[in-house]
């Protein structure tokens, strides 16, 4: 587990799906083997979908509803090639809404954004990043691999 470094790339990973973890069974008892990131990128993909620090609120919610998706990595020009500069959800937007209605919508998205990105890499445990996720109270993690997006 780390913070995203600047220049390094990513793609986002939201660790609460039934993919993340598979089951075997031994004997009469039921037991969760460990998975790695990387068995999770392969069955869910690794599509990067990103966002611009200068997007307006409006823009990200069509982006998260359009692609039913619940947070975006923010980007230093809004692609994928470029610097993580912050990862923004929905629980960002509706956490801010409550004291400033509808004239959230045109506020960008850098007012709302997560600044500190802990990422994971593909060779991290499941387990191990669900506790971290537990912990810090997140529900995203980017993941990296190394200075490109996957």
């Amino acid at each position: 587990m780390r913070s995203v470094p600047d220049g390094e790339n990513s793609f986002l990973l939201r660790c609460r799906s039934p993919t993340l973890r598979s089951r075997s069974r031994t004997s009469s008892t039921t037991e969760w083997r460990m998975s790695r990131i990387s068995q999770v990128l392969h069955t869910k993909g690794s599509d990067v979908v990103t966002v611009s620090s200068d997007n307006k609120v409006s823009d990200l919610l069509e982006l998260l509803v359009g692609r039913n998706i619940g947070a975006v990595v923010v980007t230093a020009d809004g692609t994928a090639d470029s610097t993580v500069i912050g990862i923004v959800s929905e629980r960002d937007v509706v956490n801010r809404a409550h004291g400033r209605g509808g004239e959230l919508m045109a506020t960008p998205v850098s007012e709302i954004m997560s600044t500190e990105v802990v990422s994971c890499a593909p060779e991290d445990e499941v387990d191990s990043l669900m506790h971290t996720m537990t912990e810090r109270r997140i529900r995203h993690l980017p993941v990296e691999i190394g200075r490109a997006h996957v």
